[in-house]
């Protein structure tokens, strides 16, 4: 607790002399961050781990016979992607035209009292 006042206190020193001390300063002049780190400047930062394609691995787009490359992100849908055709077996074929609701045609039915 004592070295934990002691390196506020520093710390408020710092800034109080120049009050445009940037972040850094402040960690180099404090006691706490004074000193080699164990794993350097970035030691809470998470790893970043390299691409497929950074690591090699992976169909490349100038291959000959290599398998489609499967995209992670979102796309236009072509033609062929959409229709009724995706969803059952065979050529789609259009529903016939309802008659409900079309005068003379007596389907519709409405509110049915009593």
């Amino acid at each position: 607790l004592r070295d934990e006042i002691k390196r506020l206190e520093a710390t408020e020193l710092l800034l109080a002399e120049d009050p445009m001390a940037r972040q850094t300063d402040v960690e180099d002049e404090a006691g706490r961050f004074a000193g080699k780190r164990k794993y350097g400047a970035a030691a809470n930062l998470p790893s970043r781990s390299p691409s497929p394609r950074e690591r090699g691995e992976g169909p490349r787009r100038g291959d000959e016979g290599a398998e489609p490359i499967f995209e992670s992100r979102a796309r236009k849908p072509t033609d062929a992607d959409m229709g009724p055709h995706n969803f059952g077996g065979g050529e789609a074929r259009p529903l016939p035209r309802s008659m409900a609701g079309k005068g003379g045609t007596r389907a519709f039915k409405g509110k049915r009292r009593g």
